[in-house]
């Protein structure tokens, strides 16, 4: 309702499914593990000492926001960012062998169908909000573009902190960085709010 224009999207109901339940176990062991070694919710409890210590020079506080977050995530870009995820993870931290369990995230990803006036239909691209696997995946694969491509572009000289898909970073020029972070991948953009 925020949002510019009243953007839709869909938003299923999982709960009692098969699916509900078995995304949940599937997500148990992923929810600890981080690709970029940091706790987001830490960082914005930090943020007053943040602010305190830094020089505001010449410089900008920004807002990014991804566009329709999980309805545009890539559902193979997310199994490889899960793969990589589990390659440092021990057999005995996943509830089934690791082929195996990538496997069933695999078809637990896929098979996400939904109702509507008594027809049911199958979402073609994204992640589903409503899984509760989907916030864990999302997160995975966001840290996987961050460390391949969104460093790169905003650029040493940048405090960058992340909360889900809330990003701050605090950067000159950020108006032509969000266009080249909107250009890493076709379906991930970006909007932003300057101070």
């Amino acid at each position: 309702m925020h949002k510019p224009s009243i953007p839709l999207r869909p938003m299923t109901s999982e709960i009692c499914s098969a699916p509900h339940r078995l995304a949940k176990q599937l997500a148990k062991p992923l929810k600890k593990v981080r690709i970029i070694k940091r706790n987001p919710s830490e960082e914005f409890r930090r943020y007053d000492k943040w602010i305190k210590d830094i020089q505001f020079t010449d410089k900008k506080l920004h807002s990014l926001d991804m566009i329709s977050l999980f309805t545009n995530i890539p559902v193979n870009g997310t199994l490889d960012a899960i793969k990589r995820v589990t390659e440092n993870l021990d057999d005995n931290e996943l509830p089934i062998p690791k082929p195996d369990y990538l496997q069933v995230i695999s078809l637990s990803i896929d098979f996400d169908p939904f109702a509507f006036n008594q027809e049911e239909y199958k979402q073609h691209y994204g992640l589903p909000m409503g899984s509760p696997f989907s916030a864990v995946d999302t997160n995975i694969y966001l840290e996987t573009l961050e460390m391949d491509n969104i460093a790169r572009i905003i650029g040493r000289h940048t405090t960058w902190l992340k909360y889900v898909e809330d990003i701050t970073p605090k950067t000159p020029n950020m108006q032509n960085k969000v266009r080249l972070l909107s250009n890493v991948h076709e379906k991930i953009k970006f909007t932003l709010e300057e101070e």
